[in-house]
């Protein structure tokens, strides 16, 4: 990080911004929406088919995965049950077995 405003200037070719608590220098550069997390959100309504998935759920934290649910579900019940998995002493099971 640049130590005076006349050398973030020099880095990055942006004139400087504020200065931010504890003395952080900072560069004033243009904001705007390209677009792409709106895409992004799009991207969580999309529909899937749950496959084995299908009826899976935590007990009080998710419902049942329908046999075609929203990306967002499918997702949180992939991340929140692994969260849930490595925390436990729980050994994984096989189907079939």
């Amino acid at each position: 990080m640049a130590k005076t405003k006349a050398a973030a200037w020099d880095a990055t070719g942006s004139p400087p911004g504020k200065i931010r608590f504890p003395a952080l220098l900072t560069w004033k550069t243009l904001v705007q929406d390209v677009g792409t997390d709106g895409r992004e959100d799009d991207l969580l309504g999309w529909t899937v088919e749950t496959g084995v998935l299908e009826g899976a759920e935590i007990p009080a934290v998710t419902k049942k995965l329908l046999p075609v649910d929203t990306v967002f579900n499918v997702l949180a019940m992939s991340v929140i049950g692994r969260s849930f998995k490595a925390r436990s002493k729980l050994q994984p099971t096989r189907c079939g077995r």
